[in-house]
């Protein structure tokens, strides 16, 4: 009896082996590719990324203006442009693996044009006070293109 379980078990495993499963992050609204989220196009005010998501594309939400709030759910890349024109936005959430934002990311949003002074999104500045000197803040490692531009 030991001897057929055992062959059955064995049988069992070298035929899983041979399966190969196609696990897909994409749904209707999240069209990602490798791990880039390259557009959402639902409709809901509150956003959570996908877990597969590490980047977020260049214009991926761009003029969306249901959105009111993302949860980043470790994103660690923002494109260019990716938020940019979201005139709701104003609540990202679990951004603090991000370490990258590219040019013009949260243009013309409320979480960015409602705050003054230092803004920090993970380890990035996106929006620097300003003045004719700076000292950049502790936990800064890297500052976004255009950081001040007033």
């Amino acid at each position: 009896m030991k001897k057929i379980i055992s062959v059955i078990l064995t049988f069992a495993l070298a035929l899983m082996m041979l399966c190969t499963f196609t696990v897909s992050a994409e749904t209707p609204d999240f069209q990602v590719e490798n791990g880039t989220l390259l557009k959402y196009s639902g409709s809901d005010s509150k956003v959570t990324l996908p877990d597969s998501v590490y980047a977020v594309a260049d214009y991926a939400f761009y003029g969306n203006t249901k959105l009111t709030s993302v949860d980043l759910n470790g994103v660690i890349l923002i494109g260019n442009k990716a938020f940019s024109g979201c005139s709701n936005l104003d609540e990202i959430k679990n951004a603090d693996k991000v370490s990258s934002v590219g040019s013009f990311a949260f243009e013309n949003t409320p979480y960015l044009n409602s705050k003054s002074g230092n803004v920090i999104l993970g380890s990035v500045l996106l929006m620097g006070a300003s003045g004719e000197t700076y000292t950049v803040p502790k936990g800064v490692k890297s500052i976004a293109p255009y950081c001040f531009l007033s």
